[in-house]
């Protein structure tokens, strides 16, 4: 068991170095202090204002949450929370509540069309291959039957690209209200930005994990039966699987889609566009999975912003 002294030792030097600018030295000496006695709620508190003097104010919330839970009644750890968060507060509101319903309608629309055209694209494909396979086993296929088949698919192909271009750019301006919507909602402690929010689909390598970190905090921080009377609680809810399950089809299916484009212009003969089309049924069919959660998704959100948005102005219900 640690004793007295020794805990006395290093939380006086973590002070001592904080007063000195040297942070990280104050850092270590406060995980010191924790490792030798894991329930002292002074250590996590100092923590968290070496957090705050480090920018890293998220941390900090974290720590100073935890010195409460240790020691409810620790009124310096209380007072630097609820400090805190208001600072945070002006730096995270880009304006009032306004409703995301008519987007999440247009994204819906857009998507439950881009199903339709997934699935037509998957029996139009199977046609393609039936095709390719009977003159592949020395059939009698006619022009008229190739130029059909080939007119057939491009207009299914151009009408899949027009569709799903603007299912995603509806997609992207609901997710910037539903983001921007949050702070109105009574959040604080936001890692992102609206702007970001749809900006990291872009960008390579962060496009692979950021924007599903941004649809979670957005899932998150709408719920509508978390307590209001803490602005930063919604952190701590637990993630949907439904959001896991939705960002993991989507990069495989985004990835084989790509796949599906070079298999198909280095394609020379026709057991390499039969084999291409086959690819390209399995993405169709991941499209469709994806299509359905995102609309899922959309929906469930923009429920619960609205349900959030009446329980604020309404707290009775």
């Amino acid at each position: 068991m640690a004793s007295i002294d020794d805990l006395k030792v290093h939380l006086d030097r973590a002070y001592a170095y904080e007063e000195e600018d040297k942070f990280e030295e104050a850092l270590r000496e406060c995980e010191n202090a924790i490792e030798l006695d894991p329930n002292l709620a002074e250590a996590y508190n100092l923590r968290g204002i070496i957090l705050e003097d480090l920018d890293r104010s998220y941390e900090a919330i974290d720590e100073y949450r935890e010195a409460i839970r240790l020691d409810p009644k620790f009124q310096d750890a209380i007072e630097n929370l609820n400090s805190l968060e208001l600072d945070l507060m002006p730096k995270q509101s880009w304006g009032p509540f306004v409703s995301s319903v008519t987007r999440s309608k247009w994204v819906i629309g857009f998507f439950a069309l881009s199903i339709f055209l997934n699935l037509t694209a998957i029996l139009s494909t199977y046609g393609e291959i039936s095709l390719l396979s009977r003159e592949m086993e020395g059939g009698t296929v006619t022009d008229t039957e190739l130029i059909a088949n080939d007119t057939r698919q491009q207009f299914i192909g151009i009408t899949q690209l027009i569709v799903y271009i603007f299912a995603l750019v509806i997609f992207l301006m609901w997710i910037h209200r539903s983001y921007r919507n949050l702070p109105a909602l009574g959040v604080v402690g936001l890692k992102y930005s609206p702007g970001w929010a749809v900006g990291y689909f872009f960008i390579p390598i962060l496009n692979l994990f950021r924007p599903y970190q941004t649809v979670k905090e957005i899932w998150k921080a709408s719920d509508p039966n978390i307590d209001f009377t803490d602005n930063t609680a919604w952190r701590y809810v637990d993630t949907s699987p439904l959001i896991k399950i939705w960002w993991f089809f989507w990069i495989i299916d985004n990835s084989l889609d790509r796949f599906v484009g070079r298999m198909s212009r280095r394609a020379d003969t026709l057991k390499g566009f039969i084999d291409a089309d086959w690819i390209s049924i399995i993405s169709d069919i991941l499209a469709v999975i994806v299509a359905v959660l995102t609309i899922i998704i959309v929906r469930t959100i923009s429920d619960m912003q609205e349900n959030k948005s009446k329980r604020l102005t309404m707290p009775w219900m």
